[in-house]
């Protein structure tokens, strides 16, 4: 496994843990009406968003210096002012006030209920555009790609496991259903049990540990 690819695993393991996008996709699952095809069209809206903000940030942080000096100084940058978002976020989600994400989440449940699969698209665009903690996150992974001196093959398979990573709460569900049809409802049951009493907790310890890692790696 090369570099480049042990180093944005930890942020592709960071963006893959969304409890409140995977909360909506399990909800979504739960309708009574076209469920996977709703729930697949959810997944597609997020894939969409998170294709275009990929390649939004990827050619924004591909005008960084190229020279040695300039190239470490952006990556001080990037991940110093990630860690500390991060940090706010952390703190944020330790409140008792509802977090944006939180907020989209419940009028997304409420819009959605009499709804045809192509506006669930529209909210899986809308839930990921809300999800600050993995759009930060897979930033400074990004980043790395950007600044690496490794092999085209190892950059695109590097951006397709953030990718992939960031879209897994909205796959994993819809793809338990369509592989596993009613044997899922336990384990999907679960999860959502799970997300709904710990989401605010499970995304604090996240970004309080990229921020520390991110620290870290600006340390070292």
């Amino acid at each position: 496994m090369s570099g480049l690819i042990l180093q944005v695993l930890p942020f592709a393991v960071g963006a893959a843990i969304s409890p409140t996008v995977l909360t909506l996709e399990v909800f979504i699952l739960a309708s009574n009406k076209q469920p996977k095809a709703r729930a697949w069209a959810y997944a597609l809206g997020g894939a969409v968003f998170t294709a275009l903000f990929f390649v939004l940030v990827l050619t924004f942080l591909g005008g960084v210096p190229t020279g040695s000096t300039g190239r470490n100084t952006a990556l001080l940058w990037v991940s110093g002012v990630a860690a500390v978002l991060l940090v706010i976020l952390g703190i944020r989600q330790l409140m008792p006030r509802k977090t944006p994400g939180e907020k989209h989440s419940s009028r997304i449940q409420q819009r959605l209920q009499a709804a045809g699969p192509w506006l669930f698209g529209v909210g899986g665009f809308v839930m990921m555009l809300t999800d600050f903690s993995s759009l930060i996150i897979v930033i400074p992974g990004l980043h790395h790609v950007v600044l690496s001196d490794a092999a085209s093959a190892d950059e695109a398979i590097a951006i397709a496991i953030l990718y992939i990573a960031i879209l897994l709460p909205m796959v994993i569900p819809v793809g338990l259903v369509t592989i596993l049809g009613k044997r899922s409802d336990k384990i999907l049951h679960w999860l959502n049990d799970f997300c709904t009493r710990h989401a605010r907790v499970i995304t604090a310890i996240v970004c309080f540990v990229l921020a520390a890692y991110l620290v870290y790696k600006i340390i070292s």
